[in-house]
């Protein structure tokens, strides 16, 4: 028995090392910032899923191995931390959930771990203060003493158990004691894995008690779980942590803010004394056991508006530390790609700082550093901090050394190479290392009218300062250094998808970059909407519109000059705008009010349509608007045959259409890629039908009716 026991306990240990090594040397990677969904780089590609589908290839190879996404479910606020419908995963600033499958899939492809950022403290009802939709739950899942239990609005009144954690303003706390919100959270987790999400980060972790994490985390089982505790007390956050504990195991990490707010100052003061903690690492990844379970940041899409920011030249210094100490560092993507960011009336603008970092991931990926490497301090005091680093404190050697601050300093020994340096940092190594060389593909892909061919130039650098060979593909194929060579720009008027490869002189690939272009013919696109008319109440609906193709074909809108739509005389009730010659176009509509209210001036955006649509006023809806068919006027006045969805979004396995001039009509399902998903033979010629949707997933699709008098097509949503 005891031998039995023995061997038991072996097998454990080993399993949750086996474990632990999967993430030690993980590098990840914040994918956005506060505002992200203004930013152009990302907006110009078609938003951020598109941005890190084409350059999940190239991020590979620079080192990173994790990336944490934006909040993906329906929000009232842009960047997902406000969310209504959390099953909802079209209707948000980020993409469709189409784009978020494609890219999920392409991460995973290239071995990329996708982390979510799970928004499970609080929830905003869908029109107001408690109406929860998709899944819908009442008060009760609400905890007593939220604010809604004293503000003024028509629903009803939370009745939960008191809240676990601290409250959160402006949304609904919810009570994790309550059932339905502990399996709809672990149904919401099952989505989010389904759609090819790997990890979990947490937001505002204080807000309800650590063992309910501990619970959701061990059911879902992810590849690594990460949590917004934030403070600077080492102890809070190592309590929480310990009370996520299931099964007799620590089973989440957390943002090292101790950490943080001791780098910050210190950068800001050049004392470097409290980077030493009595012979270790400062923070929580300087704590025997929890090295592991520290994600070392230098700030992230809140903090950087707040008066701890690590700004300026203190940028490559911060990462010149947390790249080459243990712990599981976390790079922010504003600092990586650059830019202007704002938030709370504040503003930052960053260089591009992604040639620094990438040499620092090289060296922490060359030396073998990491979570549970061992930090010898040799200096820590005014102006400088140096030290060495073993790949395991039982190691005789270092593998790298590096110091931060204006002081000068160097390493002992011989054989020592300085491999990055910069103002007021260096790092050394006793081995060279080759960073991966760079790529870029011009112009950005997206869909352009037929007849304006583009020229693509592929470019690149690399820290040989001799320029990479580069292949290249059209086919959609991976490139290798057998696929075709770049010798000069080229032209395509076609749909066609570009992925190029860079090698530089000693064979080291800059992974794959993709860029996917479309080619359509312009054409005049009505959009029709039915406005409100109670409360709001719109007489004369406006319309607001961006991002259209071609770039040329529409005089630029202005907030502060509303753009009216004219009442359709054929359908009372009705109002249309038509853009002419367009491939697609974003818009919302609105009353004309400068303030721009989601759903009272306004409703929430509706994005890449390229087609006649009509759409009406919904107060049931998160976006404030339902789709209601794809039909002209001709269409619905005419004998064409001539399909209506009486309910949209459909629910309950089962859609009640209305036809017209169906005889010897054919119902199809498709996915939006146009995959055939099911058919229905109809029964009638006109009048109204039931057609099943069992077995098909949340999200949406094509409803098509094909009769003797024609075709007619819907978009249906399914709940």
């Amino acid at each position: 028995m005891k031998n039995k026991l023995l061997i038991l306990l072996a097998f454990l240990l080993a399993n949750a090392s086996m474990k632990a090594q999967a993430y030690l040397d993980d590098i990840m990677l914040q994918s956005f910032g506060w505002d992200e969904y203004t930013q152009s780089k990302t907006t110009s590609e078609g938003g951020i899923y598109e941005f890190y589908n084409a350059r999940a290839g190239v991020l590979k190879a620079a080192g990173f191995d994790m990336i944490w996404f934006p909040p993906p479910s329906a929000s009232t606020g842009g960047n997902g931390y406000f969310p209504t419908e959390i099953y909802n995963f079209s209707q948000t600033a980020w993409g469709s959930e189409a784009q978020l499958r494609k890219m999920l899939t392409n991460l995973n492809a290239r071995g990329i771990y996708p982390i979510a950022d799970v928004v499970a403290n609080h929830r905003s009802g869908t029109t107001s203060w408690v109406d929860f939709t998709n899944p819908t739950w009442g008060c009760e899942t609400i905890c007593n003493n939220d604010d809604a239990a004293s503000a003024s609005y028509v629903g009803c009144r939370p009745s939960g158990a008191a809240d676990t954690g601290e409250g959160f303003g402006g949304s609904r706390d919810l009570d994790h004691t309550n059932v339905t919100v502990q399996n709809g959270y672990k149904l919401y987790l099952s989505k989010l894995k389904n759609l090819g999400f790997k990890g979990w980060r947490w937001d505002f972790t204080k807000g309800f008690s650590a063992n309910y994490f501990g619970s959701y985390i061990a059911d879902s089982q992810p590849y690594y779980s990460v949590g917004e505790y934030w403070d600077s007390n080492l102890s809070l956050v190592k309590g929480w942590i310990d009370g996520t504990n299931a099964a007799g195991a620590n089973i989440s990490g957390s943002f090292d803010f101790p950490l943080y707010y001791t780098l910050g100052n210190v950068l800001s003061t050049n004392n470097f004394s409290s980077l030493n903690n009595f012979g270790s690492m400062a923070g929580l990844a300087g704590q025997f056991g929890y090295s592991e379970k520290a994600v070392t940041f230098v700030d992230n899409h809140d903090s950087f508006a707040l008066g701890s920011a690590i700004l300026g030249t203190n940028i490559p210094k911060a990462y010149a530390y947390i790249l080459t100490h243990p712990g599981i560092p976390c790079v922010f993507g504003p600092h990586y790609y650059g830019g202007t960011y704002a938030k709370d009336g504040t503003s930052r603008t960053y260089s591009n700082y992604s040639s620094v970092i990438n040499k620092l991931m090289t060296i922490r990926k060359t030396s073998g550093i990491d979570a549970w490497s061992s930090v010898t301090i040799d200096q820590s005091g005014i102006g400088l901090y140096a030290a060495y680093i073993k790949k395991r404190s039982s190691d005789t050697d270092p593998v790298i050394a590096m110091k931060i601050g204006p002081n000068s300093w160097s390493p002992t020994g011989t054989g020592w190479s300085v491999v990055a340096s910069g103002t007021d940092y260096a790092v050394w190594m006793k081995t060279t290392v080759n960073v991966p060389p760079t790529i870029s593909i011009s112009p950005v892909g997206g869909t352009f009218a037929n007849g304006t061919p583009k020229t693509i130039t592929i470019t690149g650098s690399d820290d040989s300062f001799i320029t990479p060979t580069f292949y290249y593909t059209t086919d959609g194929s991976e490139p290798t250094t057998s696929s075709t060579k770049y010798t000069g720009a080229f032209s395509v008027s076609s749909d066609v998808t570009i992925k190029a490869i860079g090698i530089d002189n000693l064979g080291l690939s800059s992974g794959v970059l993709e860029r996917a272009y479309a080619f359509k013919t312009p054409k005049d696109v009505v959009i029709r909407f039915k406005p409100p008319t109670t409360t709001p109440n719109w007489p004369l609906p406006k319309i607001h519109y961006w991002d259209y193709t071609p770039t040329t074909a529409l005089t630029a809108a202005d907030w502060a000059t509303p753009i009216n739509m004219t009442a359709d005389p054929d359908n009372p009730g009705w109002f249309k705008y038509t853009f002419p010659s367009i491939i697609q176009v974003s818009f919302l509509f609105r009353d004309g009010n400068a303030t721009g209210t989601l759903g009272e001036t306004k409703t929430a955006d509706i994005v890449g349509v390229s087609q006649d649509s009509w759409y009406e006023w919904d107060p049931t809806s998160s976006t404030f608007v339902k789709l209601v068919n794809n039909l002209s006027t001709d269409d619905i006045k005419g004998n064409k045959a001539n399909l209506t969805l009486l309910q949209n979004p459909v629910v309950n396995g089962v859609a009640q259409v209305r036809l017209n001039n169906a005889k010897n009509g054919m119902l199809s399902i498709l996915d939006i890629s146009g995959k055939l998903l099911k058919t229905q033979k109809l029964s009638k010629d006109s009048g109204d039908e039931t057609v099943s949707v069992s077995g098909l997933k949340s999200g949406l699709y094509i409803l098509q009716l094909n009769s003797d008098k024609g075709t007619s097509t819907v978009k249906m949503i399914i709940k």
